[in-house]
């Protein structure tokens, strides 16, 4: 490291007239700066380091010499017009005349919003600091009297820089006119004499300001004297209660926005919350394992998938890592569009995982409510990642379609992969209306695409979800049972598990055998321990005497029957063994929340009915609405009413509309047993 003597003292010179590099260097540490420094590598900015790298008497002797230096600067500094000017504005009283001067404060922010002298003071108090920025000093090239009323108009200052062409400058009268400007730009003495003039508006008592529109149409620059606090009182408490008032709405408005997101927020909450389980009061109790408590979380999860798309096999898997903390998939199906449209996945999530790619930084964004994820995930609130995979039929099928519409595009390789092809106007045309999408939609990027790309944009847009409608009257009873069973407990989830099932085939290894009592699942032990979830939520049961899963009710083995793919009908055998079995004159009743039906339909209608009124009244009072409301269905149900379709949304509504059905089935004891009320006093349907 090299430098001379003169350069270490021009050095200190600019260290010691500032107050931040001065404190550095009269700090106790030894202090570098490694790049870059003011000579070269590794440039001491504290007093032991200078004196470990200059020695002590190099460093003291340039301290002396900095110091002489200060003070040549200094009185010429003192000679300069600047400092006469400066002068004169320490000596001013009153209000300055043409060509006098004054100290100002400026923000340093352009007052373009037509607000004048208010926007000026709107910096000054709220976005910069005038107590510590250095003092402006100013040159009243004019003057202009207003009235006071006319002085406190906002747009004062637009209008007159109209007026009068006002322009404002900056002025020296220590630099040459013909000196280079990016030079005197470099030097910090002679960049410090300049000054800005501008014009002066007065009112009656004495209040002032200049401006400086640096020639724009507007006021650009607006300068207050240092006294503003004082002298502008009335101007500045005018904007700081305006300012109040902003801010006031301000808020005002964002609680009413709150409120709003926060009724929205329930509104979606309530369309889900009666199919989940409480995961949040299992953490509390302690009693569940935590595997059991992941298994509730995906039960919640497939819970609004199923209900959202009936048939639909969905499945969740943990995940636990940055990003997203389960992964739910499905084949075919709905397209990703389709199902955020449908489902209200957010609402699980108390928080997400962020990345910004600008600068390789992570973050956390908590949402704004949790109630919904805390009952539903407990303190797993992470995000879930959605993944729609193709099946290989839809993909075959889809290839299928677009050779059909263009042969030609069927070229492969010898290895049998597909290779591009490049497509006409109307072969694009052709394949698009083939595959029943848009042909911007396949063609992206041109019309030269392999077939297999073309395939997989088509199934992107795609939806696989088949939409049924309900019959009025089901041809198998057992399977109608079952649903309503599911939809009215008042814990859906368990039912969600079940329903998941439903849409699975048999697994390889069980069979379907006929029994005396029924049927029965049989297979190896190993087989039917893994699928014995499936095989009782289609209605079997464990004998433990028999070591079998069986099933006797009618819409139990109805059930097996369905998902095994057999007949429904029995066999002549079957049917006498059932009116064996069948109980006579025996009268059930309902139980509560109404989950099982199989052992009520033969019983006395009546009894059934006030059974379910009496279930009505007791759930409405302990204020499960939803569990009460699917106690009435139930029972239309077994007396032969059609509300499968109400099952799904069990709500004031479906109640109503629920009873006019009714009306038209039952007969009139039978509707006052059940509502309490004649068929003449039924109200509209909404």
């Amino acid at each position: 490291m090299k430098a001379t003597f003169n350069e270490i003292a021009e050095n200190l010179a600019k260290v010691l007239t500032d107050k931040a590099e001065s404190a550095q260097y009269y700090s106790d540490n030894e202090q570098y700066i490694c790049l870059c420094g003011w000579c070269g590598t590794m440039s001491p900015v504290s007093r032991p380091a200078y004196y470990k790298t200059f020695g002590k008497d190099t460093t003291e002797a340039a301290e002396v010499k900095a110091r002489e230096i200060i003070a040549e600067k200094e009185a010429a500094r003192q000679r300069t017009k600047y400092a006469e000017h400066a002068r004169e504005a320490d000596n001013l009283e009153g209000v300055p005349t043409v060509g006098g001067f004054f100290w100002a404060d400026n923000s340093g922010l352009k007052c373009d919003g037509g607000r004048g002298l208010f926007e000026e003071l709107h910096a000054l108090n709220y976005y910069t600091d005038a107590q510590n920025a250095p003092a402006r000093l100013c040159c009243v090239e004019q003057i202009i009297n207003v009235s006071e009323a006319d002085f406190s108009r906002p747009g004062l200052a637009d209008e007159l820089v109209t007026r009068y062409n006002l322009q404002g400058f900056a002025r020296s009268e220590d630099v040459d006119d013909g000196e280079d400007m990016n030079a005197i730009y470099n030097d910090p003495e002679k960049l410090a004499t300049f000054y800005t003039v501008g014009a002066l508006v007065v009112s009656p008592s004495g209040k002032y300001y200049l401006i400086d529109s640096e020639g724009y149409s507007y006021a650009r620059y607006i300068y207050v004297p240092i006294e503003w606090p004082e002298m502008l009182a009335d101007e500045v408490a005018s904007v700081k209660a305006a300012e109040d008032a902003r801010k006031a709405e301000e808020a005002r408005q964002a609680a009413e926005e709150k409120a709003q997101r926060l009724a929205e927020y329930r509104a979606r909450c309530a369309k889900w919350s009666h199919l989940m389980r409480n995961v949040e009061k299992m953490e509390q109790e302690g009693k569940a394992t935590a595997r059991k408590i992941d298994n509730a979380r995906k039960a919640n999860i497939l819970a609004m998938c199923a209900a959202a798309f009936p048939g639909v096999k969905f499945s969740v898997s943990v995940r636990r890592g940055w990003g997203a903390d389960f992964d739910l998939t499905w084949t075919d199906g709905p397209t990703l569009e389709e199902f955020n449209t449908k489902t209200d996945l957010d609402l699980f999530c108390s928080r997400r995982d962020t990345f910004n790619g600008w600068d390789d930084s992570s973050d956390v964004i908590f949402a704004e409510f949790v109630d919904f994820a805390r009952l539903a995930m407990g303190r797993n609130g992470g995000d879930i990642k959605t993944s729609r995979e193709m099946s290989a039929e839809a993909r075959v099928e889809l290839l299928a379609q677009i050779f059909a519409a263009v042969p030609a595009a069927d070229n492969r390789n010898k290895y049998g992969y597909t290779e591009a092809y490049t497509y006409t106007n109307q072969e694009a045309e052709a394949v698009a209306a083939a595959l029943g999408v848009d042909v911007f939609d396949i063609f992206a990027h041109g019309y030269a695409e392999n077939a297999e790309t073309i395939a997989r944009r088509a199934w992107n847009v795609r939806s696989y979800t088949k939409t049924t409608t309900p019959e009025p009257t089901d041809p198998k009873p057992g399977k109608a049972q079952a649903q309503a069973k599911a939809t009215e407990r008042t814990e859906a989830a368990p039912a969600q598990d079940a329903a998941q099932t439903y849409t699975e085939a048999p697994a390889e290894g069980l069979e379907l055998v006929n029994i005396a009592e029924g049927v029965a699942v049989v297979g190896d032990s190993r087989t039917t321990y893994r699928n014995r979830k499936q095989i009782k939520a289609h209605g079997a049961t464990w004998n433990k005497t028999a070591q079998q899963w069986q099933a006797s009710a009618p819409e139990a083995v109805a059930r097996l029957r369905e998902w095994f793919g057999v007949s429904t009908t029995p066999t002549a055998e079957e049917a006498d063994t059932a009116d064996e079995n069948k109980p006579q004159n025996e009268h059930t009743h309902h139980r509560e929340h109404a989950e099982d039906f199989a052992d009520v339909l033969a019983a006395d209608r009546l009894e059934l009915l006030r059974s379910a009124a009496a279930d009505f009244d007791r759930l409405t009072q302990a204020g499960e609405h939803i569990a009460a409301v699917n106690a009435r269905l139930s029972a239309l149900f077994a007396c032969g009413v059609y509300v499968a379709d109400l099952v799904q949304c069990a709500d004031y509504k479906a109640d109503k509309r629920a009873r006019q059905r009714a009306a038209a089935v039952l007969t009139a004891d039978e509707f006052r047993t059940l509502y309490g009320c004649s068929k003449e006093e039924l109200e509209p349907a909404a």
